[in-house]
């Protein structure tokens, strides 16, 4: 049984995202939005009913507008469990489709039956007739999605993608995402990598990277999706971003974006309204 695949509608008018890091492998609607989607280097301007796929671990920001009543904007998160259970369904079909086919950083496209079958997460998902099953209906229609994505000969691998596909600094990333609370080193980041802290400071060097910067940009990634998204207080952003005091994590907010978390949370919901 998949254990918690989420389906969230967005109803702001607007929504600004500054860059942060995700969580959980995303696979997103939208509709009639005017703006963009960032993932990573790469920016998506086309946004006219597209259903996209971005993985667990990839830097997003947007910067979205509704253009009118119809538009829409909205997701299902699946987290690792759930990707394991989608993995294993798939290598019964045939393991070659989780093959890596190419260095996409996400997967889109507009193809009718993918748009057809991606509304219904929007029933099951309200329905209080079928609540009981409601996950497992997502969670079959989420399947079928990405079947269809490999049938149009899409690289549905990114799902599953090894660490070996990654930059360093990817890798780290996702170790540290795993455990954002946990105490940080470059030594125990080191071991957790299999590397010397002499190897791995040198790869991140090479990618104009560091293990502080790494750090930072996550648990800052963290900060910002709790902000906008949560109404959790400051303090308890801090903790669950793994910042060491609440203190801390204001002076290192403000250094990074020229403001306070407070402020942040004030413009982001003036904005995304």
């Amino acid at each position: 049984m998949f254990i918690s695949m989420y389906f969230h509608k967005i109803k702001s008018n607007k929504l600004f995202l500054k860059p942060f890091t995700i969580k959980r492998n995303l696979i997103v609607r939208i509709s009639n939005f005017s703006g963009y989607i960032k993932v990573g280097n790469e920016v998506i301007c086309t946004l006219k009913d597209k259903v996209l796929i971005i993985p667990e671990g990839s830097v997003v920001e947007c910067n979205l507008d509704r253009v009118c009543d119809s538009s829409i904007l909205e997701f299902v998160s699946i987290n690792k469990n759930d990707c394991e259970e989608i993995k294993e369904k798939l290598y019964l079909l045939n393991c070659t489709m989780l093959s890596r086919k190419s260095n996409s950083m996400y997967l889109i496209s507009d193809h009718a039956e993918i748009i057809k079958s991606f509304s219904l997460n929007r029933v099951l998902g309200n329905s209080d007739q079928i609540i009981k099953c409601r996950k497992e209906l997502i969670s079959q229609n989420i399947f079928n999605i990405i079947l269809q994505f490999h049938f149009l000969s899409l690289d549905i691998g990114i799902l599953f993608r090894h660490n070996h596909h990654m930059s360093v600094s990817e890798r780290l990333s996702k170790i540290i995402m795993n455990a954002p609370r946990d105490h940080w080193t470059l030594d125990n980041a080191a071991r957790a990598l299999c590397v010397s802290t002499s190897t791995l400071r040198r790869n991140l060097s090479k990618e104009n990277s560091s293990f502080s910067r790494v750090l930072i940009d996550i648990r800052l990634g963290l900060a910002i999706n709790y902000l906008t998204f949560t109404n959790l207080s400051i303090n308890k952003i801090s903790e669950l971003s793994g910042f060491n005091s609440a203190t801390y994590f204001c002076i290192a907010f403000k250094k990074e974006y020229k403001m306070s978390p407070k402020r942040f949370r004030i413009e982001s919901v003036e904005m995304n309204v």
